[in-house]
């Protein structure tokens, strides 16, 4: 009997520090701009079919989302440099994609022993194009790990007599 209460005790003894433990990384450490498609004019969300998304620059120009339904997304900023450019291919448009590009400053921040550095990001100027996008807005500049959406892109709503010869625009945002 004495021995079986070592033993539990021992198990309760390893139970008890291994609780106190903080191993491993949490999730959301990554400062990762969130998007999200409005209709011109409206807070509403709309989804946009056969939208793929895909980041100018990175080896492969890599896909981040690939041809689907899309309301919303994430836009991966890299800490190496200050620039990223996004584009937004319509497939169900032949040859027709818009492009937003972002300038930023890298800010380090450390999370903790187990994960580490990770960035914020200051956004310092952006630009867009308007093939088929309306605007792009960044209400706050500063991206952080707090997962909220941070980019809202707006289109027009369909209608057969807007075909207007701004399309080939690009729009540039300066924040100073």
């Amino acid at each position: 009997m004495k021995r079986l209460l070592q033993i539990v005790s021992l198990l309760l003894a390893g139970t008890l520090i291994m609780g106190c433990s903080d191993d491993g990384c949490i999730d959301g450490t990554r400062a990762l701009p969130h998007a999200a498609l409005y209709r011109v004019g409206s807070t509403t969300q709309i989804s946009i079919e056969n939208l793929a998304v895909y980041a100018i620059g990175a080896p492969g120009d890599t896909l981040i989302e690939d041809t689907a339904t899309l309301k919303e997304f994430y836009l991966p900023l890299r800490p190496s440099t200050d620039r990223c450019s996004f584009v937004l291919d319509y497939t169900d448009l032949e040859d027709t994609r818009d492009t937003i590009t972002v300038k930023y400053e890298g800010v380090p921040f450390f999370v903790s022993e187990d994960c580490g550095v990770s960035f914020f990001f200051n956004i310092t100027e952006y630009s867009y194009t308007q093939h088929v996008l309306q605007q792009v807005d960044i209400p706050d500049l500063a991206i952080t790990n707090v997962d909220r959406i941070s980019v809202k892109i707006y289109y027009p709503v369909a209608s057969s007599s807007d075909d207007d010869d701004s399309n080939d625009d690009t729009t540039d945002e300066s924040t100073e």
